[in-house]
């Protein structure tokens, strides 16, 4: 039987890493406006946030130096009451609501701020940094809890809220936003709207020199100038990717355009899904599509992370490990479609690799006494949740959903699947959530879900996997290392023999 520590723990709600308040004032939705300073480094401007709620005043999280000059509620300027500042997670800001906005349980909160030079969230690169060499460029990183440091926020990513942001930047500039581009002033303002519901780690900011191409009517793909065609080329298969994806789900693409924009090469991830601004690396752009697939996985996160989104970091295993699961599906069946056996031969090679990287990342955390990290639902009291990140969220967790599958079948898994977004589409989830949803599906299915979630190490149970390509893989590696043998030993033998010939005649 589960305790109830860790009972609460997977019904979890509240986000440890956050010191703001959204059970009692919850934002709802963010006007940002902002202008991008090169020549500082900073992103200066205001954010005004609807706040709804019973509580009496609002509380946001701040870091990296973010200063607040000013704060209004309702129009009129209030004071600021600061926290206590955490090395891990900043400084909380709070202000008071009025008397008016509780009787309406609504009210306009405004903060006028710049960042600091401690933001996190923010890579500004020099012009030498960049292919042109001609001119600087500035993006952000919010996840996992870096937003708090590109504007007060309630850092979260169970608060969910829509916005909306004007951002001016050089003339010379092109600026790119995790939202829709609604319009263009000038040359330097740019207007961006987000009608569905986002977290705060889902908030980015692009601007450099950048070049586009379309891959589809609803999918483009920006870079820098002397990368575009490469990456036009590698990411052609977007559309059939993202085609897929809607039909695996069963539910439309509910984000209006997929774009993706190649950063510079000191973007630390591989990709990052950004709503409607997937960011990428370019060390994936290999001129023949071979290493493309980072885009299925961040289109699957259009579903699984932007559209039903994990209640707090403890069980990011529900966006990451519900992605790897549908990542698998896409690309089997943009690869196979009409071959089941083939798509299952995929999906398993796939499974294999994962399993040693799972193995090492568990080994990695146990040998250093961080056991806890293994945990597919981690105590992530009083730690920054990058410092858990691992490949255990992503393997074991889609391993739960692989050994699921195994257990219901493929058909009626993919109907659970498909139940699954349906039910919690644009709202947080819970692991017992989630149970409970599989529960109530598959009453006569038996699984012991308190092991899967709460016991660190490696996977509780292994689905079989269809051998196919990793007996091949083998086959190939054993007849190379066999052929190198050969060619080592020839080698020597040769060596030997003109050694044998020089000192007979030396004799």
């Amino acid at each position: 039987m589960a305790s109830s520590s860790s009972l609460s723990l997977l019904d979890a709600r509240r986000e440890p890493s956050s010191l703001s308040n959204p059970e009692e004032a919850r934002a709802v939705h963010a006007s940002m406006r902002w202008t991008i300073d090169f020549e500082a480094k900073k992103v200066r401007g205001s954010v005004e946030y609807t706040v709804e709620g019973p509580g009496n005043e609002f509380r946001v999280d701040t870091s990296g130096g973010l200063t607040i000059s000013k704060a209004l509620v309702d129009g009129e300027e209030v004071a600021m009451a600061y926290g206590p500042t955490s090395s891990v997670f900043g400084t909380p800001v709070a202000v008071p609501l009025s008397s008016s906005s509780l009787g309406t349980r609504s009210s306009q909160v405004k903060f006028e701020y710049e960042t600091g030079e401690g933001c996190t969230a923010a890579q500004w690169l020099d012009k030498e940094q960049t292919g042109s060499k001609r001119y600087p460029f500035f993006f952000t990183q919010c996840q996992a809890i870096h937003a708090r440091s590109l504007l007060p926020c309630q850092d979260a990513p169970g608060v969910k809220f829509t916005w909306d942001a004007i951002v001016e930047a050089p003339e010379w500039s092109t600026t790119l936003a995790s939202a829709l581009l609604t319009k263009r002033e000038g040359t330097n303002k740019w207007y961006f709207e987000q009608p569905m519901k986002t977290s705060t780690y889902l908030v980015a900011l692009v601007c450099g020199e950048l070049s586009s191409l379309e891959l589809s009517p609803r999918c483009r793909v920006w870079a820098e100038p002397g990368k575009v065609d490469l990456a036009a080329l590698d990411f052609q298969d977007t559309e059939k990717f993202l085609s897929s994806a809607e039909k695996i789900a069963g539910i439309p693409y509910a984000w209006s355009r997929y774009d993706l924009v190649v950063l510079p090469a000191s973007f630390p991830y591989g990709g990052m899904e950004n709503p409607q601004l997937t960011t990428v690396t370019p060390t994936v752009l290999a001129g023949d599509k071979s290493l493309a697939g980072v885009v299925a996985h961040e289109i699957a996160h259009s579903w699984t992370g932007n559209l039903v989104t994990n209640a707090t970091w403890q069980a990011f295993f529900l966006n990451e490990g519900w992605t790897r699961w549908f990542e698998r599906q896409i690309r089997a069946d943009v690869d196979a479609s009409e071959d089941p056996a083939e798509q299952r031969r995929i999906i398993d090679f796939d499974c294999q690799m994962s399993r040693g990287h799972l193995k090492e990342d568990v080994a990695h955390f146990q040998d250093t006494g961080n056991p806890n990290f293994t945990a597919l639902v981690p105590d992530l009291t009083g730690v920054d949740p990058d410092d858990a990140f691992s490949s255990v969220p992503y393997e074991k967790g889609s391993g739960l959903m692989h050994y699921l599958e195994h257990l219901v079948g493929s058909k009626d898994f993919l109907a659970f699947f498909q139940h699954y977004l349906r039910t919690f589409q644009n709202a947080p989830v819970t692991p017992l959530d989630f149970q409970a949803c599989f529960e109530a599906t598959f009453p006569a299915t038996r699984v012991d879900f308190s092991q899967w979630f709460a016991d660190p190490g490696y996977l509780p149970q292994e689905h079989p996997l269809d051998a196919h390509y990793i007996d091949k893989v083998t086959k190939a590696a054993q007849d190379c290392l066999a052929l190198l043998v050969v060619v080592v030993v020839g080698k020597k033998k040769t060596n030997d023999d003109k050694g044998e010939k020089k000192n007979r005649g030396a004799s």
